[in-house]
């Protein structure tokens, strides 16, 4: 009976279990995951509730969140407006009532064509202009509002002076009597290029409009008239000049004759009465061949010779005339020595008028006619006073030949020198045999100055034999 009590109670205590409430969003936590809530929520009665009572709990990501579109502001959940806006009586309100708000891009802007000045929504009229009575109107009421640019100018061709809009007539204008009239009166007022002018030919003299005749002429009784009468006027140079093929003097127009000669008795007379004018150069000249010397006409000889008995001779008597170069010079190869003509023999020579050749002035060199120079001959050279062999520095010539200096030496006739023979070489006094520092020249051969040592001729140096060694003692 005890036993059966026992059961019956076992098995009812099984079915109260089973009958406790589930709870919502699978919120119960398992026995074994008792305290497993994430980081956002807490376990309270075997559920986990969201640490921040606005946000709800998500089992699957075991997090917690603000919902219906609503976000966390740091101590509740609210609805993001955005920067420019609050949430007010269950929506998005702006913070500047004049804007509107956009639910897309959470902003806040004006509308209708308003921008906000910082303060309020007004319309955009541009810097130049600013809304009333329903318009943008101009700052400056002469001007005009353009709803394109949104600037304000001036209109039916009129231009802003910085105080009123008024018409543009340039700078040598201003507009009087409904049009634009000139600031110097005697000028015409050109409208397409706002320019003011003189008309008719004429042009401003500084101070009004006159006829241009040019620097050289003034307007009088209807045309141009040269400030000098003598001469006429050219309309189309605008320029004065003496006609008939006269010329100005400075004073008067007279007849060009050049500056060789004047006019009288109707016609050009040379300055020097012996010379005939040419008309067409307008020069004098003297004639067959004269030239002008003075105030007469007389031939031409040049500077080195002069007329005399029907022909020119030269200054110098030995010299002959060149009719063409109209010089005179030496003839038959001889020159000018500065008083006479002679044969040219260069500055070594001389000519000799008895052998009639150039003669060398040393005798004992020989006469070039080629270079006209005088040098030795046969392989001689000039010692300062006569002609010799060139044995060169090291030797004299004696007996028919070069000769060394030093008797021991030989000569070499294609070196012009002197120089020891047989591999010896000069001491200073005579020609030895070089052996080198270590020995000296006895007995035909090289010997060790120390008598144990050995000589070796290919390095001219002493040394001790094979095996052996030098030794002082």
């Amino acid at each position: 009976m005890l036993l059966k009590h026992l059961v019956l109670t076992a098995i009812c205590s099984l079915q109260t279990v089973t009958a406790t409430p589930v709870a919502d969003n699978g919120q119960v936590l398992a026995r074994g995951d008792y305290n497993n809530c994430g980081k956002d929520a807490t376990n309270q009665y075997g559920q986990c509730v969201c640490k921040n009572a606005d946000m709800k709990y998500d089992a699957k990501t075991q997090t917690c969140s603000c919902t219906d579109g609503k976000t966390w502001n740091g101590s509740k959940c609210e609805y993001d407006c955005g920067k420019d806006a609050t949430y007010n009586y269950g929506k998005c309100v702006c913070r500047h009532s004049d804007q509107e708000y956009n639910a897309g891009s959470k902003t806040c802007s004006c509308s209708g064509g308003k921008v906000w000045n910082g303060e309020k929504c007004v319309y955009d009229c541009g810097k130049e202009a600013s809304y009333s009575n329903g318009k943008c109107v101009c700052n400056h009421k002469d001007q005009e509002y353009n709803s394109g640019s949104k600037t304000c100018s001036c209109t039916g061709g009129k231009v802003w002076n910085g105080k009123t809009c008024e018409y543009d007539c340039g700078k040598e204008a201003s507009y009087n009597y409904g049009k634009c009239v000139c600031n110097h009166k005697d000028k015409s007022y050109d409208d397409k290029s706002k320019t003011c002018s003189c008309t008719g030919g004429k042009v401003w003299n500084g101070s009004k409009c006159e006829y241009d005749c040019g620097k050289e002429a003034s307007y009088s009784n209807g045309k141009c008239v040269c400030n000098h009468k003598d001469q006429e006027y050219n309309s189309g140079s605008k320029t004065c000049s003496c006609t008939g093929g006269k010329v100005w003097n400075g004073k008067t127009c007279e007849h060009n004759c050049g500056s060789d000669a004047v006019f009288e008795y109707g016609k050009c007379v040379c300055r020097h009465r012996e010379q005939e004018y040419n008309d067409k150069s307008k020069t004098c000249a003297c004639a067959g061949g004269k030239i002008l010397k003075g105030d007469k006409c007389v031939y031409d000889c040049g500077k080195e010779a002069s007329y005399d008995n029907g022909k020119c001779v030269c200054n110098h008597k030995d010299q002959h005339f060149d009719d063409k170069s109209k010089t005179c010079s030496c003839t038959g190869g001889k020159v000018w020595n500065g008083s006479k003509c002679e044969y040219d023999c260069g500055k070594d020579a001389s000519y000799d008028e008895k052998l009639g050749k150039c003669v060398c002035r040393k005798a004992d060199m020989s006469y070039d006619a080629g270079s006209k120079t005088c040098s030795c001959a046969g392989g001689k050279v000039w010692n300062g006073s006569k002609c010799e062999y060139n044995c060169g520095a090291d030797a004299v010539f004696q007996y028919g030949k070069c000769v060394c200096r030093h008797a021991d030496k030989e000569f070499n006739d294609k070196t012009k020198t002197c120089a020891c023979a047989g591999g010896k070489t000069w001491n200073g006094s005579k020609c030895v045999i070089d052996c080198g520092k270590d020995a000296t020249y006895n007995y035909g051969k090289c010997v060790c100055n120390n008598a144990g040592f050995e000589y070796d001729a290919g390095s001219k140096t002493c040394k001790c034999p094979k095996g052996k060694c030098y030794g002082p003692y």
